[in-house]
This record gives structure tokens, sequence and C-alpha cells, in this order.
């Protein structure tokens, strides 16, 4: 029987489980051998059968290029109503690079195990734990939905606190294990309503396919909440932050490293603390539509590393110094992800796991060498003692401190051109029907409750609440398209749109200011009538008016669409509909004003002293003292059937028109920009092609028409004249990711500089150790260096193919509102960061490769400073003092008042008690004498037959 590619999934996952099992269950009867034979071979096939299956994906990937996937479903797990909870399994381009990370790097750390652990006592436990967690890590990449995932989530948490805690016997490690158990269960807790809130978001569906497919594809219609999408979104980065240590629950990492080194490498190095932003990468397609949450991230990933960098300047511990590097690390791949740069997270998360690996397992050698000391200022001179671990060693410290031509190089490189780069976009919303301009500020309104918001140089973009209105008899809470925007010039904007919604803005977000009681009319127009007054018109001719105190619909005595306002003062106000409808308010009431033909009135201006409007028959209309009337002009290049939407005057005193219509010399119809005046001649300008240009706005110097095509157009100069240049979208707030390089290329020069500082103190200069453990001193065997060798290969070349990345990963990751700025520095920008790490690698060369007194006499110099580093800037003992502290005093209390007194006291013995005293109470009833029993049966039947004879109504 053929296997397919798909159906090797589960087995891959599924096999660590079985050698865990047998470990688990047997491993005490078992030889060492045996136990290795296990423990090893299980993940060798695990990692054989990833190769087949990576192999199988890449010809699919040339099949289907848009869609490169390998699907298996085992069974339904759950399935309830609309909630289905599948057992399936999963491979793309993303989980096939991390199945080749996990069981490639996990087999070699098996193997490591066998030399660093052989003499363990326990060698089963710990092959059946290390086992397990490979299980729940393949669970964790290869599932196809979010269940599954979380399932593998749980499951490495729990692998973690036993391999930390291994050595239970020793209370120190013991409490580490504890402290990482429940600092990880507090990010789980936000990971789980996160999880809760997307599926209930999500119409009952985790399925990976099916999120995609909504939220990737922009598919939800206007019943998509973004606010509730970022809150799904930032309470599962609380449970990347738990996994992946970023602050402010990064403090169980360092003390992870109670376990052995081999666990190190393995979990807390090159694959659990990864699962954070693996599951960050693998819904990048719903981050990307949160881009507030995207900045907290690049916030605190940025924070990550720079904070984590400095606490690794003064550690003693080998290990501790790792451990606050991985924590950095992780700092920079988070950062990356909130920058948008998906790619070059996953690039540093597969050359940090070769490198990092590397490392740790290097300090293994030399902590298995030294007889189990971790103090590199007892170490030194290790070089002729250990010439394969030191060689090692020092590539993986080439790779991380960014040295050119190592794989740390590429990635690190990668997220730093990134972070400079992708500038945070703000695309402009689809079918933008709305626009308004002044002095102050530039709206562009379109589909769900998107509002972009251009203040000086600065653009936002800002979304309304959500309103209710009645859909076929059921109230619904709906996001409105934005199909009106107003201001007064004096601080007060107004919006207006779909489902009777109207806004009011004081230039910092959106409130509802009124809606129509579930009347699913749509406004159309607006316009502001003064300050804090306002106009609002619709379909079926409603006509809403806001004097500055109340809202009131307006009864105009018609029923047409109407679709244009204007307010001269707030005692002329005109209205425009369909069919020509032209209507005047004076102060007192509406009448009908003679127009000029049967076609809608589309929009209104103001120039100067006059009042014009467009029809949608492409006449200009221009209010006289008898009524409108039409205004004839020509518009050069419009060959025939010109449509006009909207109008505006901008700063040169000229008029606007937008619309569409056919241009000579081509065939169909174009969105066209007409500029100029009636006395001296308009110009028009050719929009894209089949468009229409429904609104059009002047503000802060520049005229804006907006249309159907999720763009905006403004005049720009060119070489043959002027064009109308497209805009998709504007960058936001660069000068963040500004402030993210500079900490991030800082964090890059602490890292070589702590990297060499702990290659110097352990390798190089005069040894400190004592005589007996460097004489005893030795290499470690092959079957230990062996995997460092490998791993040394793979922290050379494993970033040469970077760039191959970009089009492997590219149908995975969705496109984030970021863009790549290839501006004339960006070749500079790559130099900085190298130039930066030669800096802080020749700073440790001087300091400590030749015994320099200067890091000493730093210390003594600036004793505070050098304590709040050494002490990790008191983190741990805050947390002990605010939470450990209260809540053991708390968990005391709740046990003496609550478990002893009350539930042991009351509850407990004291229901024994009483059924005790009654039983003694009531002893001497049953002492045999008959004649007792004889009168008590005599009394019995007395009250008896006395409450038989009572009457009825005494019952």
């Amino acid at each position: 029987m053929t296997v397919s590619a798909s159906q090797l999934l589960p087995w891959i996952a599924f096999l660590p489980l079985i050698g865990a099992f047998l470990n688990g269950l047997f491993g005490r009867r078992f030889s060492r051998r045996v136990v290795f034979t296990i423990g090893v071979g299980t993940v060798a096939i695990a990692f054989l059968l990833s190769l087949r299956a990576f192999f199988a994906l890449q010809a699919v990937a040339i099949e289907q290029p848009l869609d490169p996937a390998l699907r298996y479903t085992a069974w339904t797990w759950v399935a309830s109503g609309l909630f289905q909870f599948d057992v399936a399994f999963f491979l793309d381009p993303l989980s096939g690079l991390m199945l080749l990370i996990v069981t490639g790097v996990g087999l070699l750390i098996h193997i490591y195990s066998t030399g660093y652990m052989g003499d363990d006592a326990s060698v089963h436990r710990y092959f059946a734990y290390l086992n397990l967690f490979m299980f729940s890590m393949l669970i964790l990449i290869l599932g196809k939905n979010l269940f599954m995932l979380f399932v593998g989530w749980e499951g490495v948490g729990v692998c973690s606190y036993l391999l930390i805690g291994f050595w239970f016997t020793d209370d120190q490690k013991a409490q580490a294990g504890q402290k990482a158990f429940v600092v990880n269960r507090i990010g789980d807790f936000g990971f789980i309503i996160g999880v809760a809130l997307l599926l209930y978001h999500a119409r009952g569906s985790t399925d990976y396919d099916v999120l995609k497919w909504l939220f990737g594809d922009g598919a939800y219609g206007p019943f998509y909440d973004p606010w509730t999408l970022g809150a799904c979104c930032l309470l599962m980065f609380v449970g990347a932050a738990g996994k992946s240590a970023q602050l402010p629950l990064y403090v169980w990492l360092p003390d992870a490293m109670a376990g052995p080194t081999p666990v190190s490498a393995l979990i807390h190095a090159a694959t659990m603390v990864t699962a954070g932003v693996y599951m960050m990468c693998r819904l990048s397609f719903m981050y990307t539509l949160s881009p507030v949450v995207m900045g907290v991230i690049a916030s605190v990933g940025a924070a990550t590393a720079l904070a984590a960098a400095l606490m690794a300047l003064t550690q003693r511990d080998i290990k501790k110094v790792l451990a606050y590097s991985t924590v950095s690390q992780l700092g920079f791949m988070v950062l990356a992800v909130g920058v948008g740069a998906f790619t070059a997270a996953v690039f540093h998360l597969m050359t940090h796991a070769f490198f990092k690996a590397l490392l740790f397992l290097g300090s293994g050698s030399v902590i298995y060498a030294m007889h189990h000391e971790q103090d590199i200022f007892k170490m030194g001179g290790l070089k002729k003692k250990l010439p394969i671990t030191r060689a090692t060693f020092l590539i993986g410290t080439l790779a991380i401190a960014g040295v050119p031509f190592l794989s740390g190089f590429y990635s690190k490189d990668e997220i730093l051109w990134g972070v400079h780069s992708n500038q945070q976009l703000i695309a402009v919303p689809e079918r933008a029907t709305a626009a308004w301009g002044d002095d102050q500020r530039v709206y562009i309104g379109g589909r769900n409750g998107i509002v972009l918001k251009r203040e000086g140089d600065q653009w936002e973009e800002e979304r309304v609440p959500l309103t209710q209105t009645n859909i076929r008899g059921v109230s619904q809470a709906v996001l409105p398209d934005i199909r009106a925007l107003a201001g007064d010039g004096q601080g007060t904007w107004w919006a207006a749109g779909s489902f009777g919604s109207i806004y009011r803005s004081g230039g910092r977000g959106w409130t509802l200011a009124h809606s129509l009681d579930g009347d699913p009319t749509h406004f159309n127009a607006a316009a502001a009538a003064g300050p804090n007054a306002a106009w609002f018109v619709g379909d079926r001719g409603v006509v809403v008016h806001y004097d500055g105190t109340e809202f009131k619909k307006v009864d105009v005595g018609s029923r047409v669409s109407l679709t244009a306002v204007a307010a001269r003062s707030e005692t002329e106000v005109y209205v425009g509909g369909a069919s020509g409808t032209l209507l005047k308010y004076d102060g007192k009431a509406w009448g009908k004003v003679p127009g000029v033909g049967s076609a809608a009135v589309t929009g209104f201006a103001k120039l100067g002293n006059d009042l014009y409007g467009v029809s949608e028959d492409g006449g200009l209309l221009k209010l006289g003292a008898a009524g409108f009337e039409k205004v004839a002009f020509t518009a050069p290049g419009v060959a025939k059937g010109l449509q006009l939407r909207g109008i505006t005057a901008n700063a040169d005193g000229k008029l606007v028109l937008v619309g569409r219509a056919v241009l000579q010399g081509k065939e169909g119809e174009n969105a066209v920009y007409i500029e100029g005046l009636p006395s001296t001649g308009f110009g028009v300008l050719a929009g894209p092609t089949s468009g229409l240009f429904r609104a059009v706005a002047h503000g802060l110097g520049t005229t804006y028409a907006t249309g159907d095509d999720k763009a905006m157009y403004a005049p720009a100069a060119a070489e043959s004249g002027v064009v109308l240049e497209r805009v998709a979208s504007v960058p936001t707030k660069p000068w963040f990711h500004h402030i993210l390089w500079v900490v991030a290329t800082f964090s890059a020069l602490l890292t070589a500089f702590y990297m060499f500082r702990l290659y110097f103190l352990t390798f190089e200069g005069q040894t400190r150790a004592t005589p007996e453990a460097y004489d005893h001193c030795h290499e470690t065997p092959s079957h230990m260096w062996g995997p460092l060798v490998i791993l040394a290969i793979l922290s050379i070349g494993g970033g040469w193919f970077g760039h191959s990345l970009y089009q492997w990963l590219s149908p995975v990751f969705a496109t984030a509102n970021t863009r790549l700025l290839l501006d004339d520095h960006h070749t500079l920008m790559a130099y900085v960061p190298t130039l930066f790490g030669a800096f802080g690698i020749a700073i440790a060369a001087v300091w400590y490769g030749l015994n320099s007194p200067v890091p000493r006499q730093l210390a003594e110099r600036f004793p505070t400073v050098y304590r709040v580093l050494y002490n990790k800037f008191y983190v741990d003992e805050l947390y002990h003092l605010a939470i450990v502290k209260p809540f053991r005093a708390t968990a005391r209390v709740v046990h003496e008042i609550i478990d002893r007194i009350f539930v042991d006291g009351a509850l407990v013995h004291g229901a024994a008690s009483i059924w005790s005293v009654l039983g003694r109470a009531l002893r001497p009833l049953q002492n045999g004498n008959v004649q007792n029993y004889a009168v008590g049966i005599a009394v019995g039947l007395a009250i008896i037959i006395w409450l038989v004879g009572m009457k009825p109504t005494l019952w």
C-alpha cells in the first residue's frame, strides 16, 4: 500500500510520542543502550519522514504555487453546532521549514544527550520527557487549526516544566520549574481568552484556511469588527510574550537554565521559545489588520532586545549569559513581526536555532569538562583543553555577533533593514465615497467605518464605532460605510453613512452622535451650518438637522434620494437629489428651487460668494437670483458621456469637478479630474480606466479625488506635465521606525560585546580554574562534539539561503501594511549594524582578551549601575515583593481561615462531631429492654391516631 506524503504527517508527530510511552513506562527495565535507541531512533525516523514530506511539499509548490500545502484530517474530535475541532495536519512552506528545524536540531540534541546525560540514574525519564516535548512541538507546528496549536502549546509548557525541574530533589531547580510553569500560565490565560474571542468572532472556526478566507482577503462585510479582531490579536500576543519570553513575562527563561543543558539548547533556545513567534507569523493575515497591535508588538520586541542585552553584560554564569542572549534575540524576532517583516523573523528564527543550539551545547561541553562549573570567572585558557568545542563555540559567537558571511549576519541584517525600511502604511479605504478638507486636516471615508485622516504631514487611520440597525427584523451591530464628511472649520467634524449613523469628532476619534433608531436608511451627504450645527441628507428624502443641542428629523416634502447638501448659513440651506430635485431652506420653511434638467444633483461647493453644483449628466450649476442655472463649459479631451459626482474649490480659486467620461482616442470610460473656471476654461486629467471618482476634497494644499479602486489621486508634476498620482497607501509615524532601528542596532552592538566577553573569559587568556579542575579538563567524546560540528556548519552557511526564503514563504504571509523604502541610504543601513558589531567585538577583545583593568575600574566608579545590571534591574525582586509575597500571604490567610477553620473545622470535623453527639444522645433508647420498646411503640401509635383524627383544616 502506498502512503501519501500527507499521511506521513501524523506519523511524524506521533513517533516521538511512542518513544516517550516506551521509555516512560518501561524505561526503568531497559538498559541505557535500549533507552538511547528508542529516544534517538524515534526522532531520527521522524526527521527522515520530515525530509520526505518536505520534498513532496516542494513538488506541490511547483504544481500549486498559490496554495502549496499538504493536508490530512485524521478524525473529528469535537463537533457541536457551529463548533468543530478536527485532529488535522497541515504542511505548508512555513510549517515545513519549522518541521526541519525542530526534527533536525532536535535529533542532534538527542544524540548529544546520550553523552551528557549518559551517567544520570533517571536517563529513561529524561528521554521520555524529551520525546514528549518533540511530540508536543510537532503537534504545535503541524496542526491545521488553533485547537491543535493550543494542544501543542500547552504540551510544550508541561514538558518545559518537567525538564527544568528534572533534578527535582534540588529545591532551587524545582522552584525554577514552578516559576516557568506559573509565568507561562499567565501568558496562556491571555492566549486562551484571545482564542475563545476569536472562536466567537470567526463564527465557530479555528481552521487556518477558514480564518485566512475570513480575514486574509478582507471577505468580511460590514459585520467585521476591527476592535474585536485587535483584541484577539493582542490577547494572543500576551500568550506569545509568555512562551517567547518577552517583557514583562521573560523572567522564567533565565531560571530555566536549572535544567540539563541539552534541554536549554532544544527547548529554551531552538524550538519552544520560538512558538510565540511562529504563532504570530502563522496568523500574519490577522495581525496585519491590526496596525495598533503591530506597533505594540514592535515596541515590546525592541524593549526586550535592549533590556535583555543590558542584563547579559555583567552575568557570570555561562548559561545565564546565553539565556539573556536568547531573550534578546527573541526580541529581535518579535520586533520583525511587529514591523511586518515576517520572513525576516522566520529567517532569524532558523539561524538562531543553529547558532544558539551550538552555543548551548558548547557551554554544556565546557560544563561537562569542568565538572559542572558554570562561573566564567573560574574558567579561562580552555582553548588548549577543548580545541573542538572552542572552535565551534567561536563560530557560534561570530554568528550571533553578526559577523559578515555567517548566518546571523544575514538574518539580523534583514531584521534591522526591515525595521528601518518598512514604514507602517495605512491603506486607502475601499470604495472611498466621502472626502472633506480644510486648512486643518483632510478626511477620506470608505467602507467598514474606516476614516483616513491627514493632519500636517501625518496620516492616521480612524474607525467609527458600531451602530445598531434592523436587518430583516433583527437588531444587529454593524460597521457602516462612511458616505459623507463635513467640518465647521472650528474643530468639529461630522461623518455619516449607511444604516442611519451620524458620528462626531473633536479631532481625536469618533463617537456615535445619532442614529435613526434601527432605520436602515443611508445618509449620502452632510454639511456644517456653523459651530456645532449640521445637516445630513439621505435616501427616501430623509433630512436630519442638528441645531447644537439635539438632532431632529425634518420633513422637506420629498421622498426621492437626496445626494447633496450645502449650508451657506444656518438660515440658507440647499439640498439636491435624484430627478433634478433642488430644495431650499430659508430659516422658516422648505421650498423648491428652480433647476435645470432631470439628472441627479450630486454635489455642491462654495467658491467665494458663489455656490456651484454638479449633476450626474455632466452639468455645472450656479446659484443665481432665480435659482440654479446651468453654466456652459468645455472639458478638453472629453468625447462623451461625462458624469459628475463631486465638486470642490481649491486654493487657487478654481473649481475641481470629478466623475467619469469617455476620453478622445480611448475606448471605454475613464475617471476624470477637471480643474478650472467657466470664465478661463478647464483642463482634464485622466484617472484610472474603467474607474469612477465619487468624491473630491481640498485641504492642506492638496486636492484629493477618491473612488472605487482603493486609492486616492492627487495632481503631481511630471516630465510630461501635470498628471494624477495614484496613492494606495500612506506612511504613518516614520519616526517610530527610526527609534526602533536605533534601539535594535544598539542591542546588536551589545550582543557582539557580551558574547565575545563570554568567549574570551571562557577560552582565552590564562586559566582562572582550580589546578585540579583544569588538569582534569578534556575534550568531550565524539557523540557530543559531532553535533557541535554539524551545527557549526549550519551556523556558517545557514544564512546563505535567506533570499530563497522570501520566495518560499511568500504564499504564506499576508502583505503587511508596510512599504519597503529603497532610498539612497539603504546600502549604508546595511553597513552600520556591521560596524557597530565590530566595535562591540573590539571593545570586548581589548577589555577581556587583553585582561584590561577597565571593566573593574568602571564597576568601581559606577557601582550603582553595575549592581542594577548585575541584579537584572531588580525585576525578580520587584515581582517577588509585589506579586509573590502578597499572593503567598493571601494563600496563608485563606489556608488558616477558610481551609483549616471553615472547611476542615466546620464542614469536615464539625459534621462528624454533630453526628457523633447525636449518636451518643440516642444511644440510651437502644438499651435492649423490651418494655421500653413497647412504650415507645404505644406512644408513637397514639401520636399517629391523634394526627389522623385532626380536622383537615389543621393539616
